[in-house]
């Protein structure tokens, strides 16, 4: 049975959710433990993590659900 538009719309924003989170504790550990010399690979962490979650957010199936969402009201 294929996934509801809403459903398929908070499984996807969960996931975003997720990755936000891990976002906050890479940047938790950077402020708190990471040494010093490791700040370089944080960065390039945090940038990937950041166009992830943009891509997701701005992916046509977001679009296309809301769009779906907004029809069926």
């Amino acid at each position: 049975m294929p996934e509801k538009p809403l459903d398929e719309l908070y499984r996807n924003l969960r996931e975003i959710a997720a990755i936000r989170s891990c976002e906050s504790l890479l940047d938790w550990d950077e402020r708190t433990y990471m040494p010093h010399n490791g700040s370089e690979h944080r960065g390039n962490q945090m940038a990937t993590l950041a166009g992830i979650v943009h891509e997701r957010f701005v992916s046509p199936r977001i679009g296309e659900l809301l769009d779906t969402l907004i029809a069926e009201r």
